[in-house]
Protein backbone atom coordinates (compact mmCIF):
# COMPACT_ATOMS: atom_id res chain seq x y z
CA UNK A 1 0.00 0.00 0.00
CA UNK A 2 1.04 3.57 -0.59
CA UNK A 3 1.24 5.68 2.51
CA UNK A 4 0.43 9.37 2.56
CA UNK A 5 3.92 10.34 3.69
CA UNK A 6 6.40 10.74 0.90
CA UNK A 7 9.25 10.30 3.38
CA UNK A 8 8.18 6.70 3.96
CA UNK A 9 7.08 5.55 0.54
CA UNK A 10 6.01 1.93 0.41
CA UNK A 11 5.64 0.50 -3.08
CA UNK A 12 4.17 -3.01 -3.25
CA UNK A 13 6.95 -5.38 -4.06
CA UNK A 14 4.95 -8.40 -5.21
CA UNK A 15 3.84 -8.62 -8.84
CA UNK A 16 0.77 -10.58 -7.75
CA UNK A 17 -2.36 -8.46 -7.82
CA UNK A 18 -4.49 -8.50 -4.64
CA UNK A 19 -7.66 -7.47 -6.45
CA UNK A 20 -10.40 -10.05 -6.63
CA UNK A 21 -11.61 -11.70 -9.82
CA UNK A 22 -8.79 -10.13 -11.79
CA UNK A 23 -7.84 -13.42 -13.41
CA UNK A 24 -11.20 -13.71 -15.16
CA UNK A 25 -10.98 -10.16 -16.43
CA UNK A 26 -7.41 -10.71 -17.59
CA UNK A 27 -8.19 -13.88 -19.49
CA UNK A 28 -11.37 -12.56 -21.07
CA UNK A 29 -10.38 -9.08 -22.17
CA UNK A 30 -6.58 -8.79 -22.29
CA UNK A 31 -6.31 -9.18 -26.05
CA UNK A 32 -9.25 -6.85 -26.73
CA UNK A 33 -7.92 -4.23 -24.35
CA UNK A 34 -4.52 -4.19 -25.97
CA UNK A 35 -5.45 -2.18 -29.05
CA UNK A 36 -7.89 -4.69 -30.45
CA UNK A 37 -5.69 -7.70 -29.85
CA UNK A 38 -2.22 -7.47 -31.39
CA UNK A 39 -0.92 -10.88 -30.41
CA UNK A 40 0.36 -12.94 -33.34
CA UNK A 41 0.19 -16.70 -33.78
CA UNK A 42 3.17 -18.50 -35.31
CA UNK A 43 2.10 -21.09 -37.93
CA UNK A 44 2.92 -24.66 -36.96
CA UNK A 45 4.91 -25.32 -40.11
CA UNK A 46 7.49 -22.68 -39.12
CA UNK A 47 8.55 -24.92 -36.20
CA UNK A 48 9.19 -21.93 -33.94
CA UNK A 49 10.09 -22.91 -30.38
CA UNK A 50 9.10 -20.16 -27.91
CA UNK A 51 11.37 -19.24 -25.01
CA UNK A 52 14.24 -21.33 -26.38
CA UNK A 53 16.81 -18.52 -26.21
CA UNK A 54 15.39 -16.55 -23.29
CA UNK A 55 18.07 -15.18 -20.97
CA UNK A 56 17.07 -15.60 -17.31
CA UNK A 57 18.25 -12.97 -14.83
CA UNK A 58 21.52 -14.02 -13.24
CA UNK A 59 21.95 -14.57 -9.51
CA UNK A 60 25.09 -15.33 -7.50
CA UNK A 61 24.25 -19.04 -7.60
CA UNK A 62 23.64 -19.05 -11.34
CA UNK A 63 26.93 -17.20 -11.92
CA UNK A 64 28.79 -19.91 -10.00
CA UNK A 65 27.14 -22.59 -12.12
CA UNK A 66 27.83 -20.59 -15.26
CA UNK A 67 31.57 -20.46 -14.50
CA UNK A 68 31.91 -24.13 -13.53
CA UNK A 69 32.23 -27.26 -15.64
CA UNK A 70 28.49 -27.85 -15.20
CA UNK A 71 27.86 -25.56 -18.16
CA UNK A 72 29.20 -28.34 -20.42
CA UNK A 73 26.56 -30.85 -19.33
CA UNK A 74 23.98 -31.66 -22.02
CA UNK A 75 20.49 -30.25 -21.75
CA UNK A 76 18.26 -32.83 -23.50
CA UNK A 77 15.08 -30.74 -23.43
CA UNK A 78 16.76 -27.67 -24.90
CA UNK A 79 18.72 -29.79 -27.39
CA UNK A 80 15.62 -31.47 -28.81
CA UNK A 81 13.84 -28.11 -28.90
CA UNK A 82 16.72 -26.80 -30.98
CA UNK A 83 16.54 -29.82 -33.29
CA UNK A 84 12.81 -29.28 -33.65
CA UNK A 85 13.37 -25.74 -34.84
CA UNK A 86 16.13 -26.72 -37.29
CA UNK A 87 14.95 -30.12 -38.47
CA UNK A 88 13.73 -29.01 -41.95
CA UNK A 89 17.29 -27.92 -42.82
CA UNK A 90 18.80 -31.01 -41.20
CA UNK A 91 16.31 -33.19 -43.08
CA UNK A 92 17.22 -31.49 -46.35
CA UNK A 93 20.93 -32.11 -45.75
CA UNK A 94 20.25 -35.74 -44.85
CA UNK A 95 18.13 -36.39 -47.95
CA UNK A 96 20.75 -34.84 -50.23
CA UNK A 97 23.49 -36.93 -48.59
CA UNK A 98 21.49 -40.15 -48.98
CA UNK A 99 20.82 -39.42 -52.65
CA UNK A 100 24.51 -38.66 -53.24
CA UNK A 101 25.45 -41.92 -51.52
CA UNK A 102 22.99 -43.97 -53.54
CA UNK A 103 24.26 -42.43 -56.76
CA UNK A 104 27.91 -43.00 -55.80
CA UNK A 105 27.42 -46.61 -54.72
CA UNK A 106 24.87 -47.81 -57.28
CA UNK A 107 25.05 -45.63 -60.37
CA UNK A 108 28.46 -43.99 -60.61
CA UNK A 109 30.23 -47.36 -60.56
CA UNK A 110 28.66 -48.20 -63.93
CA UNK A 111 30.42 -47.24 -67.11
CA UNK A 112 29.32 -44.08 -68.85
CA UNK A 113 27.84 -42.33 -65.85
CA UNK A 114 29.33 -38.96 -64.76
CA UNK A 115 31.59 -38.89 -61.72
CA UNK A 116 29.54 -36.94 -59.17
CA UNK A 117 31.73 -38.02 -56.24
CA UNK A 118 35.50 -37.53 -56.33
CA UNK A 119 38.20 -36.72 -53.79
CA UNK A 120 39.08 -33.46 -55.54
CA UNK A 121 35.58 -32.07 -55.00
CA UNK A 122 36.40 -31.23 -51.38
CA UNK A 123 38.93 -28.56 -52.38
CA UNK A 124 36.37 -25.79 -53.15
CA UNK A 125 34.88 -26.19 -49.68
CA UNK A 126 38.30 -25.80 -48.10
CA UNK A 127 38.92 -22.63 -50.13
CA UNK A 128 35.56 -21.06 -49.23
CA UNK A 129 35.38 -22.08 -45.57
CA UNK A 130 36.80 -18.70 -44.52
CA UNK A 131 33.85 -16.95 -46.17
CA UNK A 132 31.38 -19.03 -44.15
CA UNK A 133 33.26 -18.16 -40.97
CA UNK A 134 33.27 -14.43 -41.78
CA UNK A 135 29.57 -14.36 -42.60
CA UNK A 136 28.62 -16.20 -39.40
CA UNK A 137 30.91 -14.06 -37.23
CA UNK A 138 29.51 -10.85 -38.70
CA UNK A 139 25.97 -12.11 -38.21
CA UNK A 140 26.40 -13.05 -34.56
CA UNK A 141 28.43 -9.93 -33.68
CA UNK A 142 25.87 -7.61 -35.24
CA UNK A 143 23.07 -9.36 -33.38
CA UNK A 144 24.98 -9.18 -30.11
CA UNK A 145 25.42 -5.43 -30.56
CA UNK A 146 21.64 -5.08 -30.85
CA UNK A 147 21.13 -7.29 -27.79
CA UNK A 148 23.59 -5.26 -25.71
CA UNK A 149 22.06 -1.96 -26.80
CA UNK A 150 18.62 -3.16 -25.73
CA UNK A 151 19.93 -4.29 -22.36
CA UNK A 152 21.71 -0.99 -21.78
CA UNK A 153 18.51 0.83 -22.69
CA UNK A 154 16.62 -0.97 -19.94
CA UNK A 155 19.37 -0.06 -17.50
CA UNK A 156 18.95 3.59 -18.46
CA UNK A 157 15.21 3.23 -17.87
CA UNK A 158 15.99 2.15 -14.31
CA UNK A 159 18.15 5.22 -13.82
CA UNK A 160 15.49 7.57 -15.17
CA UNK A 161 12.78 6.10 -12.93
CA UNK A 162 15.02 6.20 -9.85
CA UNK A 163 16.00 9.81 -10.49
CA UNK A 164 12.37 10.74 -11.07
CA UNK A 165 11.27 9.26 -7.74
CA UNK A 166 14.26 10.65 -5.83
CA UNK A 167 13.76 14.19 -7.11
CA UNK A 168 10.01 14.10 -6.58
CA UNK A 169 10.17 12.74 -3.05
CA UNK A 170 12.83 15.29 -2.08
CA UNK A 171 11.58 18.45 -3.75
CA UNK A 172 7.82 18.14 -3.52
CA UNK A 173 6.31 20.32 -0.75
CA UNK A 174 5.00 18.31 2.24
CA UNK A 175 1.42 19.47 1.70
CA UNK A 176 1.39 17.78 -1.74
CA UNK A 177 2.85 14.44 -0.67
CA UNK A 178 -0.46 12.69 -0.03
CA UNK A 179 -1.98 13.59 -3.39
CA UNK A 180 0.45 14.46 -6.16
CA UNK A 181 3.46 12.67 -4.69
CA UNK A 182 1.77 9.31 -4.16
CA UNK A 183 0.22 9.39 -7.63
CA UNK A 184 3.56 10.18 -9.26
CA UNK A 185 5.11 7.22 -7.46
CA UNK A 186 2.29 4.92 -8.58
CA UNK A 187 2.67 5.87 -12.22
CA UNK A 188 6.46 5.78 -12.05
CA UNK A 189 6.28 2.22 -10.70
CA UNK A 190 4.25 1.11 -13.72
CA UNK A 191 6.58 2.64 -16.33
CA UNK A 192 8.73 -0.49 -16.73
CA UNK A 193 5.73 -2.78 -17.20
CA UNK A 194 4.15 -0.32 -19.63
CA UNK A 195 7.35 -0.25 -21.69
CA UNK A 196 7.47 -4.06 -21.79
CA UNK A 197 3.82 -4.25 -22.85
CA UNK A 198 4.46 -1.79 -25.66
CA UNK A 199 7.67 -3.45 -26.87
CA UNK A 200 6.41 -7.05 -26.67
CA UNK A 201 2.77 -6.41 -27.67
CA UNK A 202 1.66 -8.31 -24.59
CA UNK A 203 -0.78 -6.81 -22.05
CA UNK A 204 0.17 -9.35 -19.38
CA UNK A 205 3.23 -7.32 -18.38
CA UNK A 206 0.91 -4.55 -17.21
CA UNK A 207 -1.70 -6.89 -15.80
CA UNK A 208 0.93 -8.50 -13.55
CA UNK A 209 1.25 -5.12 -11.82
CA UNK A 210 -2.39 -4.06 -11.91
CA UNK A 211 -2.47 -3.57 -8.12
CA UNK A 212 -0.58 -0.30 -8.70
CA UNK A 213 -3.52 1.27 -10.56
CA UNK A 214 -7.27 1.30 -10.24
CA UNK A 215 -9.27 -0.81 -12.66
CA UNK A 216 -10.36 2.21 -14.70
CA UNK A 217 -6.76 3.47 -14.87
CA UNK A 218 -5.52 0.08 -16.04
CA UNK A 219 -8.26 -0.21 -18.66
CA UNK A 220 -7.45 3.27 -19.94
CA UNK A 221 -3.72 2.55 -20.06
CA UNK A 222 -4.23 -0.70 -21.96
CA UNK A 223 -6.44 1.08 -24.48
CA UNK A 224 -3.65 3.52 -25.40
CA UNK A 225 -1.58 2.75 -28.51
CA UNK A 226 1.59 3.62 -26.54
CA UNK A 227 1.08 2.81 -22.84
CA UNK A 228 4.48 4.10 -21.59
CA UNK A 229 3.97 7.46 -23.30
CA UNK A 230 0.50 7.68 -21.76
CA UNK A 231 2.00 7.02 -18.32
CA UNK A 232 4.61 9.74 -18.91
CA UNK A 233 1.82 12.15 -19.86
CA UNK A 234 0.03 11.42 -16.58
CA UNK A 235 3.22 12.13 -14.61
CA UNK A 236 3.78 15.37 -16.53
CA UNK A 237 0.21 16.44 -15.77
CA UNK A 238 0.75 15.72 -12.08
CA UNK A 239 3.95 17.77 -12.10
CA UNK A 240 2.05 20.61 -13.73
CA UNK A 241 -0.41 20.60 -10.83
CA UNK A 242 2.37 20.77 -8.26
CA UNK A 243 3.93 23.89 -6.80
CA UNK A 244 7.47 22.89 -7.68
CA UNK A 245 9.85 25.59 -8.77
CA UNK A 246 10.36 25.93 -12.51
CA UNK A 247 13.91 24.62 -12.43
CA UNK A 248 12.82 21.62 -10.33
CA UNK A 249 10.10 20.72 -12.80
CA UNK A 250 12.57 21.08 -15.65
CA UNK A 251 15.00 18.66 -14.01
CA UNK A 252 12.27 16.07 -13.46
CA UNK A 253 10.97 16.55 -17.00
CA UNK A 254 14.49 15.84 -18.25
CA UNK A 255 14.25 12.40 -16.68
CA UNK A 256 10.91 11.80 -18.39
CA UNK A 257 12.37 12.91 -21.71
CA UNK A 258 15.39 10.62 -21.21
CA UNK A 259 13.03 7.70 -20.54
CA UNK A 260 11.19 8.50 -23.77
CA UNK A 261 14.45 8.61 -25.74
CA UNK A 262 15.55 5.23 -24.38
CA UNK A 263 12.13 3.79 -25.19
CA UNK A 264 12.54 5.09 -28.73
CA UNK A 265 15.88 3.28 -29.01
CA UNK A 266 14.21 0.00 -28.03
CA UNK A 267 11.39 0.65 -30.49
CA UNK A 268 13.93 1.23 -33.25
CA UNK A 269 15.59 -2.11 -32.47
CA UNK A 270 12.21 -3.81 -32.52
CA UNK A 271 11.03 -2.36 -35.82
CA UNK A 272 14.24 -2.50 -37.86
CA UNK A 273 16.26 -5.65 -38.43
CA UNK A 274 19.79 -6.06 -39.72
CA UNK A 275 19.82 -5.31 -43.49
CA UNK A 276 18.13 -8.22 -45.22
CA UNK A 277 20.94 -8.45 -47.76
CA UNK A 278 23.29 -9.79 -45.06
CA UNK A 279 20.73 -12.26 -43.76
CA UNK A 280 19.77 -13.54 -47.21
CA UNK A 281 23.36 -13.86 -48.42
CA UNK A 282 24.41 -15.71 -45.28
CA UNK A 283 21.47 -18.07 -45.67
CA UNK A 284 22.11 -18.70 -49.38
CA UNK A 285 25.81 -19.29 -48.81
CA UNK A 286 25.16 -21.64 -45.89
CA UNK A 287 22.51 -23.72 -47.67
CA UNK A 288 24.66 -23.99 -50.80
CA UNK A 289 27.65 -25.03 -48.69
CA UNK A 290 25.65 -27.69 -46.86
CA UNK A 291 23.94 -28.98 -50.01
CA UNK A 292 27.09 -29.63 -52.02
CA UNK A 293 29.42 -30.70 -49.20
CA UNK A 294 28.39 -34.41 -49.45
CA UNK A 295 29.82 -34.53 -52.99
CA UNK A 296 33.26 -33.79 -51.55
CA UNK A 297 32.99 -35.84 -48.34
CA UNK A 298 31.57 -39.08 -49.66
CA UNK A 299 34.81 -40.24 -51.26
CA UNK A 300 36.45 -40.10 -47.81
CA UNK A 301 33.76 -41.18 -45.35
CA UNK A 302 31.19 -43.05 -47.48
CA UNK A 303 28.07 -43.92 -45.46
CA UNK A 304 29.43 -42.13 -42.40
CA UNK A 305 28.84 -38.97 -44.40
CA UNK A 306 25.16 -39.10 -43.41
CA UNK A 307 25.63 -38.63 -39.63
CA UNK A 308 28.58 -36.31 -40.25
CA UNK A 309 26.43 -34.02 -42.41
CA UNK A 310 23.63 -34.06 -39.83
CA UNK A 311 26.04 -32.86 -37.13
CA UNK A 312 27.76 -30.31 -39.38
CA UNK A 313 24.41 -28.92 -40.50
CA UNK A 314 23.15 -28.64 -36.93
CA UNK A 315 26.30 -26.81 -35.81
CA UNK A 316 26.53 -24.38 -38.73
CA UNK A 317 22.83 -23.56 -38.88
CA UNK A 318 22.78 -23.39 -35.07
CA UNK A 319 25.41 -20.63 -35.09
CA UNK A 320 23.42 -18.73 -37.70
CA UNK A 321 20.26 -19.25 -35.65
CA UNK A 322 21.91 -17.64 -32.60
CA UNK A 323 22.37 -14.50 -34.66
CA UNK A 324 18.75 -14.61 -35.81
CA UNK A 325 17.40 -15.02 -32.28
CA UNK A 326 19.60 -12.32 -30.71
CA UNK A 327 18.72 -9.96 -33.55
CA UNK A 328 15.38 -9.48 -31.80
CA UNK A 329 16.62 -8.96 -28.23
CA UNK A 330 13.25 -7.87 -26.87
CA UNK A 331 12.06 -11.46 -27.38
CA UNK A 332 15.16 -12.82 -25.62
CA UNK A 333 15.63 -10.51 -22.63
CA UNK A 334 13.68 -11.39 -19.44
CA UNK A 335 11.24 -8.49 -19.69
CA UNK A 336 9.09 -9.73 -16.79
CA UNK A 337 12.09 -9.52 -14.47
CA UNK A 338 13.08 -6.15 -15.92
CA UNK A 339 9.59 -4.76 -15.31
CA UNK A 340 9.63 -6.08 -11.75
CA UNK A 341 13.12 -4.61 -11.32
CA UNK A 342 11.89 -1.17 -12.34
CA UNK A 343 9.17 -1.42 -9.71
CA UNK A 344 11.69 -2.62 -7.13
CA UNK A 345 13.93 0.35 -7.98
CA UNK A 346 11.11 2.70 -7.02
CA UNK A 347 10.54 0.69 -3.86
CA UNK A 348 14.24 0.93 -2.95
CA UNK A 349 14.27 4.70 -3.33
CA UNK A 350 11.09 4.95 -1.30
CA UNK A 351 12.22 2.95 1.71
CA UNK A 352 15.51 4.87 1.90
CA UNK A 353 13.85 8.28 1.65
CA UNK A 354 12.73 8.30 5.29
CA UNK A 355 16.26 7.61 6.52
CA UNK A 356 17.72 10.15 4.12
CA UNK A 357 15.36 12.85 5.38
CA UNK A 358 16.11 11.91 9.00
CA UNK A 359 19.88 12.06 8.60
CA UNK A 360 19.64 15.28 6.63
CA UNK A 361 17.61 16.81 9.49
CA UNK A 362 20.09 15.56 12.10
CA UNK A 363 22.99 16.92 10.06
CA UNK A 364 21.27 20.30 9.87
CA UNK A 365 20.78 20.32 13.66
CA UNK A 366 24.39 19.34 14.25
CA UNK A 367 25.57 22.05 11.89
CA UNK A 368 23.43 24.62 13.72
CA UNK A 369 24.87 23.55 17.10
CA UNK A 370 28.44 23.73 15.78
CA UNK A 371 27.78 27.14 14.28
CA UNK A 372 26.35 28.39 17.58
CA UNK A 373 29.35 27.04 19.49
CA UNK A 374 31.75 28.65 17.06
CA UNK A 375 29.93 31.96 17.37
CA UNK A 376 30.03 31.79 21.17
CA UNK A 377 33.73 30.98 21.12
CA UNK A 378 34.46 33.86 18.78
CA UNK A 379 32.53 36.21 21.05
CA UNK A 380 34.48 35.12 24.12
CA UNK A 381 37.76 35.48 22.26
CA UNK A 382 36.82 39.00 21.32
CA UNK A 383 35.91 39.98 24.86
CA UNK A 384 38.56 38.16 26.92
CA UNK A 385 41.41 37.85 24.44
CA UNK A 386 42.68 34.50 23.32
CA UNK A 387 40.61 31.68 24.76
CA UNK A 388 41.64 29.62 26.54
CA UNK A 389 44.56 31.68 27.91
CA UNK A 390 48.01 30.40 26.85
CA UNK A 391 49.15 30.07 30.45
CA UNK A 392 46.50 27.52 31.27
CA UNK A 393 47.48 25.46 28.28
CA UNK A 394 51.15 25.64 29.31
CA UNK A 395 50.41 24.59 32.86
CA UNK A 396 48.33 21.63 31.70
CA UNK A 397 51.07 20.59 29.34
CA UNK A 398 53.68 20.69 32.08
CA UNK A 399 51.45 18.75 34.44
CA UNK A 400 50.97 16.06 31.80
Amino acid sequence: MFTHDMHSIDVPGSPVSPRKASGDRNAATAAQQWAGGRSSVVPWWMFETPNLFNDPPMTDESWVKHHSWVRHLPEPARFFSLIYGLWPIIAWSTVVTVLVGLYAELVQVKDGWPKAVMTGYLQPFILTSFAVALLLVFRTNSSYDRWWEARKSFGLMYNCVRNLVRMTSTWLPPKEHADIGVNIIRWASILGAAACTFLRDDPNFLLEHEDLLTESEMDWLLSRPQPPIAALQVISSLLRRSSLETYERCEIERQLAAFDIVLGACERIRRQCIPLAYTRQTSRFLITYITFMPFGLWAYTHWLTIPIMMVVTMLLVGVENIGIQCEQPLMVLPLSSLAAGCRAAVHGVGISQAGAAKFASESACAAAVNAAAATAGATMNGELGEFPPPGITTVRTKQQ
